[in-house]
């Protein structure tokens, strides 16, 4: 059922601001498409990972997003489900950085 999911509909749902929603959805798009490496959902999961937002001219994120904890450790898992078997060393590296930074609570 998630992967006909209307990415409107799935904005929505995250935009909400409930953590409870936002980690089921984020582990069950992961487990939707493992091993696929979708760049899409990539780009979804990026937003509640701070490592991997992209930063503006001062060095400062471009996403002042405030994500739970629990969230990120949500996108974490679900972006190793994502990259499964893919042998994707940079997105390894990528999330090893992001296990290993302390959670901004």
């Amino acid at each position: 059922h998630l992967r006909s999911l209307a990415v409107t509909r799935l904005y929505t749902y995250l935009s909400e601001a409930h953590s409870l929603t936002s980690i089921a959805l984020l582990i069950g798009l992961g487990a939707s498409r493992v091993g696929s490496c979708d760049q899409a959902l990539t780009n979804l999961l990026a937003v509640h990972l701070p490592s991997m937002q992209t930063f503006g001219s001062g060095g400062a994120p471009m996403s002042h997003l405030e994500v739970p904890p629990l969230v990120q450790s949500a996108a974490i898992a679900s972006s190793g489900l994502l990259y499964l078997g893919s042998g994707d060393r940079r997105h390894a590296e990528l999330m090893l950085d992001e296990i290993s930074i302390a959670p901004n609570s």
